[in-house]
């Protein structure tokens, strides 16, 4: 897909293509002209379908988790924003008590201010606070901040981002190369300073080039779509960092890994770990032979890929929230390590594979915002946001939520 010369393919950049076997992904186009028809789009208000009741009745099979007590789902646009946003969107609450989140619209990341009473969402700077950089070439293409920590409880200010990195060749976003940089912001999440790439993944081949693991396919490669949690074991703070590596190897599935590595209160971090499994544990990243997924799910999920992880304080434990082929799943964790008991918790209306080749519906990029807590934490109540993406429509997404309850830990 050449995006330079399509910007209707925009905001198209769904994580269900990179099943195994790889099909490529599309990407924001980053020529100049580009940047300044992105930022009018994103900055256009959404107007949802005209039939609302219709996602209740026949795009979604709605199951009762024993976790999370959903309520009715409903259209929930991001006030200010064209673009719904494709990669989890992090929520904190600054020196100020505002309930903030980061939110990747288009290429670019944007603030935007979470209303502490129902959880709706809207802009609050219009431009961005984040965007590609033609002079930055792991971050020339795409950019967003998919997670947020607070190291210095004294300063909730102090913002310690992942930031979702790609590169690509010439303008073309068809075979991207994916790398995790780290962010920080002293001012609640206004301005940024990229501190530079803390993560590659485990096997990346170079923006645009074929694979020598996947009979020369073109396919996006790297690691993209990260979330992080503080965890504090025997006095000692660790940054946990789950990702989604896209494999150049048509023999191992896209799936989501763990990093971890000791952090500071300004953000500084020490040697970084990759988990290898139960076996090996987790070993310093440049030394890893193999790597295993951090979550393995059953086949009844689809059994493709796992993505867009996003993981919670939960009781005396740990909730993992992941997107699957067929739906969004919870698991749960003892120790933020090891997953067990998923549970589908949403539906997709379709596969998200076989809806992009049949023209479908699909859903994808679901993240929760807690009303009385961080993103830390899941809180009594919040909502889980997702997107719809629609294949026929220009700017292919509307966003929505649905209220939940806390069941149970």
């Amino acid at each position: 897909m050449k995006e330079s010369s399509n910007l209707s393919e925009i905001s198209r950049r769904q994580l269900g293509v990179f099943f195994f076997g790889g099909i490529a992904l599309g990407a924001s186009c980053i020529v100049a002209g580009a940047f300044q028809e992105l930022e009018r789009r994103s900055n256009d208000k959404v107007t949802p379908p005209s039939e609302p009741e219709r996602l209740e009745s026949k795009y979604i099979s709605y199951p009762f988790s024993s976790r999370l007590q959903l309520g009715m789902p409903e259209y929930a646009p991001i006030n200010g924003l064209r673009n719904y946003p494709d990669i989890q969107v992090p929520t904190f609450i600054d020196s100020k008590s505002r309930l903030r989140g980061l939110v990747t619209a288009g290429s670019s990341a944007y603030l935007v201010d979470v209303s502490r009473n129902n959880g709706e969402m809207k802009i609050a700077k219009n431009e961005p606070i984040l965007q590609p950089d033609l002079n930055i070439p792991y971050r020339n293409g795409y950019v967003g901040i998919s997670s947020v920590t607070q190291p210095d409880v004294n300063n909730l200010d102090y913002l310690v981002g992942m930031i979702n990195c790609e590169e690509h060749l010439d303008g073309d976003g068809e075979a991207f190369r994916g790398r995790i940089a780290l962010g920080i912001s002293e001012d609640g999440g206004n301005s940024w300073t990229d501190k530079g790439v803390i993560i590659e993944g485990f096997d990346p081949v170079p923006a645009g080039k074929p694979s020598p693991n996947a009979n020369g396919q073109l396919r996006p490669t790297g690691a993209i779509q990260p979330w992080s949690i503080i965890k504090e074991e025997n006095g000692i703070k660790r940054l946990y960092i789950y990702y989604t590596d896209l494999t150049s190897n048509i023999r191992r599935a896209n799936d989501v890994h763990l990093t971890r590595a000791e952090i500071d209160e300004k953000g500084n971090l020490g040697e970084m770990e990759l988990w290898t499994g139960d076996k090996s544990g987790f070993v310093p990243n440049g030394e890893a032979k193999h790597v295993e997924p951090a979550a393995v799910f059953t086949k009844d999920s689809g059994g493709v890929y796992t993505a867009l992880a996003s993981v919670y304080r939960y009781g005396q434990g740990y909730l993992g929230l992941f997107e699957q082929e067929n739906g969004f799943y919870t698991m749960i964790s003892q120790d933020a390590i090891r997953w067990s008991r998923q549970e589908k918790l949403i539906q997709t209306p379709i596969g998200v594979n076989r809806a992009k080749a049949l023209g479908e519906r699909w859903f994808t990029a679901p993240f929760i915002v807690n009303l009385d807590s961080s993103n830390q934490s899941i809180g009594n109540s919040g909502y889980l946001y997702w997107a719809e993406s629609e294949p026929n429509d220009e700017f292919s997404k509307f966003s929505h939520r649905a209220h939940f309850v806390l069941k149970n830990s």
